[in-house]
């Protein structure tokens, strides 16, 4: 499934190679992606809305560009080339005028249909403006002209990943990593797809090598922390948070993922002192406004719960599993409307997405609190004879079981 990803960091351009290829940088950031793993109940992010403005925006690019053409280069710098409508296209690309670029890089192909870097560049374009197909076509020629490009196969490894074919993306970042060993990047990115995967130990392995290549990879020490956290190892999670906030002390996601290490230990104070900071450095930056009620809701401070719970729905309404906890909370607090509202809206996101409603990262343990916790309102439902409300609560409760009952469930997520 696909998981929410708003807070993405920007794409970085950089020029790599001898010949002048413009690489596309992981948008694969884990601790944006996995940060939000709950204790119970908890913030799970489910997303799948397109970007339909931006849809627009190429359409009316593509437009420009045929109503008015690329200027031809001088004669003087047509001598160069496929080279210089390349390095024209890199300055559209730049500019963020895609059609434009794509254009020149078509023409440098034109100049010379073994020009590798052309077709890496023009794929990272078309993967900007969300033409999959096309840019993987292109990382494809390029990777065929060029098999030592790593960022080659590291690109077309963010498009398979975007469309949630993991081992693909695998395979991919591990083609990156075989032809340069050094390419942190593709080493913190496998180890992501280690963890969708289920494969802590050898995730852990890939960001040792990205830190040991780099000490100061802040990404890929959280992210170690985060599987650190999944293999119970709590102390080596905290140092690697902690290390990471040392570096760089404005980032919300560090202080999110040592606030969740926090939790797990019950100082709920710190935890949520933690999840304030995240909060204050960045305050649409949904996680921390979950789990910070998460950490209110585990001392029973329910009304500040709801609080933080309806801050992130703001932010992000298709989060289920902060819906579901607001649920929860309103039951607590025996405010049976509220609570059955949002017990009815995540029974119908629930049937709607099917098997795949929970994200990769939600372990056996966390579903088993979740379902303890709507096992106490169910009863409390029961008490008030509100039957709507029971109804729905065992109806969340039952898929919830099913899902903890389906095989390979505990071998796929986190430890429980």
């Amino acid at each position: 499934m696909k998981v929410h990803v708003l807070f993405l960091l920007s794409a970085v351009s950089a020029l790599t190679l001898g010949n002048w290829a413009l690489a596309a940088h992981s948008d694969l950031d884990l601790p944006i992606l996995l940060t939000q793993v709950p204790d119970a109940p908890e913030d799970i992010d489910a997303n799948g809305d397109s970007e339909n403005s931006s849809n627009i925006d190429a359409l009316s690019g593509a437009a420009e560009v045929i109503a008015n053409p690329n200027p031809p280069l001088p004669l003087s710098d047509r001598e160069n080339g496929a080279y210089a409508y390349n390095s024209r296209g890199i300055g559209y690309a730049q500019r963020d005028e895609l059609y434009r670029a794509i254009s020149d890089y078509s023409t440098a192909i034109a100049f010379d249909a073994g020009f590798a870097a052309a077709y890496v560049n023009r794929g990272n374009a078309y993967r900007d403006l969300k033409d999959i197909d096309r840019a993987l076509d292109d990382y494809t020629a390029a990777i065929r002209l060029d098999p030592s490009d790593s960022w080659a196969y590291f690109n077309r490894a963010l498009l398979y990943a975007e469309r949630d074919n993991l081992t693909k993306a695998l395979e991919n970042y591990t083609l990156a990593v075989r032809v340069d060993p050094e390419n942190t990047e593709a080493l913190n990115n496998r180890g992501v797809m280690n963890l969708k995967l289920g494969r802590i130990e050898e995730a852990i392995a890939d960001f040792d090598a990205a830190l040991e290549a780099d000490p100061r990879f802040i990404r890929a020490l959280n992210n170690r922390g985060v599987a650190h956290r999944w293999n119970g190892e709590l102390e080596l999670a905290l140092a690697d948070h902690e290390a990471a906030i040392e570096l760089d002390p404005t980032r919300a996601d560090s202080f999110n993922n040592r606030g969740i290490i926090y939790r797990r230990r019950d100082q709920l104070r710190q935890a949520i002192d933690d999840f304030g900071t995240a909060i204050s450095l960045d305050k649409t930056y949904v996680p921390a406004h979950s789990n910070r009620g998460n950490a209110y809701h585990a001392r029973r401070d329910f009304k500040q719960a709801i609080a933080d719970y309806d801050r992130a729905l703001e932010l992000d309404d298709s989060d289920v599993m902060t819906a579901l906890a607001r649920g929860i909370a309103y039951a607590q607090l025996e405010d049976a409307s509220k609570a059955v509202a949002d017990f009815d809206a995540v029974l119908k996101r629930l049937q709607a997405q099917g098997e795949d409603f929970l994200p990769f990262y939600t372990s056996t343990r966390e579903l088993q609190e979740t379902v303890k916790a709507l096992i106490e309102t169910e009863t409390w439902f029961t008490t008030i004879d509100e039957d709507e409300g029971k109804r729905l609560t065992v109806a969340l409760v039952q898929l919830l079981q099913a899902k903890l009952d389906l095989p390979g469930q505990a071998a796929a997520n986190s430890p429980s």
